[in-house]
C-alpha cells in the first residue's frame, strides 16, 4: 500500500520566544507593532501562536530596505540635527 502523505516538513514556524530573540525586542513591542499593522499576524495551531519564518524574513527585508532608503536617512539626519548644538543653544537639545 502506498502512503499519500509526505515526510516533507512544512514551513518553519517561530514561537514568540524565538521571534523575541531574533528581533531583539520583547513581546510587548511585537504585539504593539502587530496591532499597528507594522508586523505580520501570528498563525494559530490550536492555542499555540507562531509566525512563519518566511514571513518574518520578508518583514525584516522590507524593514531593512525602508531604513536604507534616502527618505529614511534624511529623516534620521533631521532627527539628529534637532539635537545638535546651535549658536542659540550651544549645549544642544537637553530633552
Amino acid at each position: 500500500m502506498t502512503s499519500t502523505s509526505s515526510n516533507t516538513p512544512g514551513p518553519r514556524r517561530l514561537g514568540i520566544a524565538e521571534v523575541e530573540a531574533r528581533l531583539g525586542v520583547d513581546r510587548t513591542t511585537i504585539w504593539r507593532w502587530y496591532r499597528a499593522g507594522k508586523f505580520p499576524a501570528p498563525h494559530y495551531l490550536g492555542e499555540r501562536r507562531s509566525w512563519f519564518l518566511g514571513e518574518i524574513e520578508a518583514w525584516e527585508a522590507r524593514r531593512m530596505a525602508a531604513l536604507a532608503s534616502p527618505d529614511a536617512r534624511r529623516g534620521a539626519r533631521n532627527l539628529h540635527a534637532k539635537d545638535a548644538a546651535t549658536p542659540e543653544n550651544p549645549a544642544g537639545s537637553t530633552t
